[in-house]
């Protein structure tokens, strides 16, 4: 598998919006970090997105974060929030990998339908996936940069 091909598997996931629970730990990417910094802004120029990571919990699949400023903030979805309906799919016994068809699906109308449940109360939401925003990508640049190349190749 090319370190390209690699990458782009990795950066799924913050495209679609959600990221697989459970993953091993971050390894180190041994392309160089220009040209790996280079790969990620040509991946992500244009790329719609929700701005929201997935984890597996054992209440369901829950969001973890929510990226400022991103379609899932402006919806008011939040980290704790247990998504239960996807797309008029139940998916409360499914794990995250198994619900990226639904996402892909959802992004090509523009749109995504969930309902969540946060402390007890229901609440549907419709979420418009947005285009990423350079400041966005510069931001998952600097932390891929910083989760995964040493300083030494950071010049």
């Amino acid at each position: 598998m090319t370190q390209t091909r690699r990458l782009s598997i990795l950066l799924m996931a913050l495209i679609i919006g959600g990221t697989m629970a459970g993953a091993e730990e971050q390894k180190k990417c041994s392309a160089d970090a220009k040209e790996c910094a280079r790969t990620i802004r040509e991946m992500l120029a244009g790329q719609k997105y929700l701005g929201v990571e997935l984890i597996n919990s054992k209440k369901g699949i829950a969001v973890k974060a929510v990226m400022p400023q991103s379609p899932a903030e402006y919806a008011r979805l939040r980290a704790g929030d247990i998504v239960m309906i996807l797309e008029g799919h139940d998916i409360s016994t499914l794990q995250v990998r198994e619900i990226k068809q639904y996402i892909e699906d959802a992004k090509k109308r523009g749109r995504v339908m969930m309902i969540t449940r946060r402390n007890g109360i229901i609440t549907r939401m419709d979420i418009r996936f947005a285009v990423m925003q350079q400041a966005q990508i510069d931001k998952i640049v600097a932390a891929h940069m910083k989760e995964s190349h040493s300083r030494q190749d950071q010049h």
